[in-house]
């Protein structure tokens, strides 16, 4: 359970929990707004200026977050639309 340090014991007094050992957890990765924020806007400036295609741009734009961290290999694999890949390969 995560909370407020002040208002947690008396939570957890009131749910009949006992409180465990003080850790210094992460829970899930910390998120990476900036850095995502920054490729999405060279990506939007590159195609606005006319320098790059749209496609190989935005194309960039997802290696670039995979390489940086902002999304593990896995969340981008799960994130392709396999029917539709399909469908403009046809």
């Amino acid at each position: 359970m995560q909370g407020r340090a002040a208002t947690l014991p008396d939570t957890l007094g009131e749910l009949g929990c006992l409180p465990l050992a003080a850790r210094d957890l992460a829970i899930g990765r910390t998120p990476k707004r900036t850095i995502a924020l920054a490729v999405l806007a060279v990506t939007v400036a590159l195609v606005a200026s006319g320098t790059v295609p749209v496609a190989i741009a935005f194309f960039g734009a997802a290696v670039a977050m995979t390489v940086l961290g902002v999304v593990t290999p896995k969340e981008a694999y799960d994130a392709i639309e396999w029917p539709i890949l399909v469908l403009l390969g046809a």
